[in-house]
């Protein structure tokens, strides 16, 4: 973008710079044929808002999706060499020191494809671990999947295959993990191995409910076959809900440890599987939000069982965090990287992690500025309340929470507290949405005192930031079995409400019991 002499306008692509005297501004390429039009200061500040936004994410795409150095981590190539190795070696042979063996191999291995990289002995030693688990974890994934993907099968019939899918993972998991002798570290290491199994499980009933969700499937009619399928599986305690968001959530973590390219391009295409498994699109920020705690945690896990020190930790589950989320460093806060510690501990002990539908709604909006703004934070979050009370008379209030930077677009987000059954929860979200998309959000809130807060009045000094995109659901999050904080839904910045209600409403309201075992 270059300015030549007074008055003239020189394009590059679709924005260009106009200049009249000593005073320039961002010009569409419109202004340049037909000289210059009559702008007021604001219209002037959204133009060069637009512009910034579009020339970052043109010229700079790391520093709009939050990447601000190269990530320490191994190529989804090594990792997919190391998975197929693994099962071929213990398909091998059934004999325990033969099996043993594989995974020194599969060590070497990695040693070799890692040695020029960039990564410190440390984080080596956490992602091999982690690459062990998720092999373990996808090879009985697959052998439950192959029982539960048969529709003719009985429950009976599907319950004996699992039984035998199952004494097949147990004798294979040990080959996979690591750890010492100990008493204290062979029962860790069963407990750890137990729920590494349910956690395939889950994965497993949500690749029967997003292939019903394909073959055209009815959402409550998936969420019925899944339940069904889950009952055979050992998991029909667990709620169904839950379930599916996890495997959603799950699809959204794959820029973490499946992406050879550009990350914002990744998530994007996590995005779309999510949605063509059945996520629905105003979910994408809630469920997000799991996967940027769940992917950290687990390499925080991983960490933990290498012996690597707490600081290659939380350096390492930063990188996860921004793989996941397209956040910048400064977006991974102490209480965020608390909650992944909180929830690697549980997962490194094979501490049973539960997922939690709490009595909030998660409500964000995408806007067209090109940076966050405080008092626009405190103004979102009195619109979600104001639409959401309007929506229903149960919703008590809402909690700002801090806007970031998301590839390059400003994220707003607040917490709207609802004391309401879970299954109010959709139509509320789907007329929170589908409110607030095209709203006008303003830095002067003081202007902003009609009931619909923004108007429909012309003044650009009111629309400095229009939404362009919006997400509501109920909020869920996952938490180790024995963290009471996170299962009453504390967060930073706000009281700690109790889990919202799952009986009809005529009923009394209990406190929820942890969605798994």
């Amino acid at each position: 973008h270059t300015t030549q002499s007074s008055g003239s306008c020189e394009l590059t692509g679709a924005w260009g710079v106009y200049v009249t005297g000593q005073t320039g501004y961002v010009a569409g390429p419109k202004d340049c044929t037909s000289g210059p039009p009559s702008l007021t200061a604001a219209e002037k500040e959204v133009r060069y808002s637009q512009f910034m936004a579009d020339i970052t994410s043109q010229l700079y795409p790391q520093l709009a999706g939050g990447q601000q150095s190269a990530l320490q981590k191994p190529s989804p190539a090594v990792a997919q060499e190391l998975e197929r190795f693994m099962l071929t070696c213990l398909s091998s042979t059934n004999r325990t020191d033969a099996r043993a063996a594989c995974r020194l191999r599969a060590r070497e291995m990695f040693e070799n494809s890692t040695a020029s990289g960039n990564m410190s002995l440390g984080r080596r030693n956490a992602y091999f671990e982690k690459i062990q688990r998720d092999s373990a974890k996808n090879s009985a994934r697959n052998s439950i999947g192959d029982c539960l993907s048969d529709a003719s099968k009985t429950q009976q019939e599907m319950a004996a295959c699992l039984s035998d899918a199952r004494a097949a993972i147990t004798s294979e998991l040990a080959h996979y993990t690591g750890g010492g002798n100990s008493s204290f570290e062979v029962r860790k290491r069963a407990r750890r191995n137990q729920e590494l199994q349910k956690d395939a499980t889950r994965d497993a009933l949500g690749d029967v409910f997003s292939r019903c969700v394909k073959q055209g499937g009815k959402r409550n009619t998936c969420l019925a076959e899944l339940k069904n399928s889950s009952d055979a599986a050992g998991l029909g305690g667990e709620d169904p809900e839950t379930i599916m968001k996890r495997s959603f959530s799950r699809a959204l973590q794959n820029p973490s440890s499946n992406c050879s390219g550009d990350l914002k391009t990744c998530r994007e295409e996590a995005r779309a599987e999510a949605i063509s498994q059945g996520m629905k699109p105003r979910e994408y920020a809630s469920v997000k939000s799991m996967g940027e705690v769940r992917a950290p945690a687990e390499f925080w896990a991983s960490c933990m069982d290498a012996g690597t020190d707490d600081a290659e930790c939380e350096g390492g589950a930063k990188d996860e965090f921004i793989s996941v989320s397209g956040a910048r460093d400064s977006d991974f806060s102490t209480e965020l990287l608390d909650r992944i510690k909180s929830l690697g501990q549980a997962i490194s002990n094979g501490d049973p992690v539960t997922a939690v539908r709490l009595p909030r709604m998660h409500v964000t909006v995408h806007t067209s500025g090109n940076a966050c703004n405080a008092t626009i934070e405190d103004l979102f979050r009195v619109i979600a309340m104001r639409l959401a009370r309007a929506n229903h008379s149960s919703v008590s209030g809402a909690k700002k929470q801090k806007c970031r930077m998301v590839d390059g677009t400003p994220e707003y987000h607040t917490l709207v507290d609802a004391d309401i059954q879970n299954s109010e929860f959709d139509p509320l979200s789907d007329a929170m949405a589908s409110g607030l998309m095209g709203k006008l959000l303003t830095r002067r809130l003081e202007e902003e005192g009609d009931e619909d807060l923004v108007g429909d009045a012309g003044d650009v000094v009111r629309r400095l930031q229009p939404v362009s995109d919006t997400f509501a659901a109920q909020d869920v999050q996952e938490c180790g079995s024995n963290d009471t904080a996170c299962q009453s839904g504390s967060t930073p910045t706000s009281p700690s409400p109790t889990p919202a209600p799952t009986s009809t409403p005529t009923s009394p309201s209990p406190t929820p019991a942890p969605t798994s075992t």
